[in-house]
């Protein structure tokens, strides 16, 4: 329930924090400012996201639609920057639309420049059009590297060039191709220069800036990691020395040694990311902020991590698809929750807080009755997709329609979903998310009725030869 005064709103975005690694649900895991967040407001158990991919998710995400309601399909596509997005909304509502770390909505452009406002060569600010006030974009962990060696600016690599470091980093990823999950070794470069303690320190100026300006704020803080590679620094793969962490339910082609040095890492990525969240609730609380400001937190996607003997994203099962969706601060219920939401409702939710109004297509819905403890909506789903799959989800049973895991495809080349897949029931795969959340057995032969419920949803989504909202394309022309 938004409280009498809009609050500013800080919204930590990672990359590739999958929804079921938090330290309440695994011991040995340490995210107490995460843990804390959560118990003092609402965490949703069940939060998807849109399209476990990053341009996509993001894309999706910034516009408040579905995969298929947006022109992005892979890491190929950028966002239009024209693109109706809950930033223009928030901005057009009187507050300031910042950001720091990467946004990936103009990643194939590359055109983030020394300041990261993408700014054309007819003078137009790509992040200016999508709706920010100040801030800047900086490319994620391979897209900097990638533009470093291209000899393209960004701001993370013209940090590191500033502390004669870019070249260090540059040789050091020649040793961690994309994806690279096996190189575990730290990376050579302090912690200072840490992509996501640089993310951190630059998030810390802009609470400040935004306090000094005196008007209401949005920020979104784009952590880098846990995304691969594993190149966590020296003194972050000492304090995970030796620990435990769930292993893998399949081992795959990697040793047991690899996937526990793996899940080391990606918990020390965890564990930064955590501790920056408890450095921006003691600033806001030093500067009087903290009593109007809600606090956000969720990922663009998870990572498999080796379950199920895959990794990265791109898959409809949970490690890939779910993600940590966490809200704390002022009219907030403490609850925990398994409704059905996805990141598209993010937006609608921050334009609600500040008395704004969302464009006319957009998707998604307001959290703030489910955010004060109301009830939930019992015939609610959430939808996702990539390339030739889709998914829907009523919290409980989620059915997935044309997965191949074989041909599940790669991050820029996807094919499209064949709609008439809905009517070929060996096509067709549902599982119980609360009795099953390892997603082992299929219940699909044995509950045609709930199949037949969800399929209904895909159905009035999906027919063959309607024109996508996306692409204008018929989809056969796009099979």
């Amino acid at each position: 329930m938004p409280t009498a005064r809009r609050p500013n709103i800080l919204f930590v975005l990672s990359d590739q924090h999958r929804g079921d690694w938090l330290g309440s649900d695994i011991e040995a895991l340490r995210t107490p400012q995460l843990d804390r967040l959560a118990r003092e407001g609402t965490r949703f158990t069940s939060a998807i996201c849109p399209s476990p991919l990053c341009a996509p998710s993001r894309a999706c995400m910034a516009m408040a639609r579905d995969y298929d309601d947006v022109p992005v399909r892979t890491n190929a596509q950028d966002m239009p920057a024209d693109a109706p997005t809950f930033y223009r909304a928030l901005r057009d509502a009187g507050y300031q639309v910042l950001s720091c770390g990467k946004l990936d909505l103009f990643k194939e452009a590359g055109s983030w420049g020394r300041d990261g406002w993408h700014r054309q060569a007819d003078g137009r600010s790509l992040l200016a059009e999508a709706g920010f006030t100040g801030g800047a974009d900086s490319a994620g962990k391979h897209d900097a590297v990638m533009a470093a060696r291209a000899g393209r600016d960004e701001p993370y690599g013209r940090f590191l060039a500033e502390h004669g470091l870019l070249d260090l980093h540059v040789d050091d990823y020649a040793r961690r191709p994309t994806p690279n999950y096996r190189n575990c070794t730290p990376t050579p470069l302090p912690d200072f220069a840490y992509a996501d303690n640089w993310v951190g320190a630059s998030a810390c100026r802009l609470l400040q800036q935004a306090r000094e300006a005196g008007t209401p704020w949005f920020l979104q803080v784009n952590f880098l990691g846990p995304h691969e590679p594993m190149d966590v620094t020296e003194a972050m793969a000492e304090r995970w020395a030796g620990v435990d962490l769930p292993m893998p339910d399949v081992a795959g082609d990697f040793s047991a040694s690899e996937h526990r040095e793996i899940r080391r890492r990606y918990a020390a990525m965890i564990e930064t990311i955590d501790g920056w969240i408890g450095v921006f609730r003691r600033l806001l609380a030093s500067s009087g902020q903290l009593e109007d400001t809600v606090i956000v937190y969720a990922s663009d996607h998870g990572d498999m991590l080796g379950d199920h003997g895959l990794w990265a994203k791109l898959h409809p099962l949970q490690p890939s698809l779910g993600v940590p969706l966490i809200f704390s601060g002022p009219g907030i219920a403490v609850q925990e929750r398994a409704d059905p939401v996805s990141l598209i409702d993010l937006g609608p939710t921050f334009v609600a807080w500040a008395g704004g109004t969302m464009d006319a297509g957009a998707g998604g819905t307001p959290l703030q009755a489910l955010l004060a403890g109301g009830p939930g909506d019992a015939g609610a789903v959430r939808f996702a997709g990539f390339g030739a799959w889709r998914a829907v989800s009523d919290g409980r049973y989620k059915l997935i329609a044309g997965y191949d895991r074989a041909r599940i495809g790669v991050p820029r080349a996807a094919p499209a979903f064949d709609a008439a897949r809905l009517d070929r029931r060996g096509e067709l795969q549902l599982f119980d998310l609360a009795e099953d959340p390892q997603e082992r057995v299929d219940l699909a032969p044995e509950h045609p009725e709930i199949v037949e419920r969800l399929a209904a949803h895909l159905r009035a989504r999906h027919r063959v030869g309607e024109r996508s909202p996306a692409t204008g394309a018929k989809e056969e022309e796009l099979r």
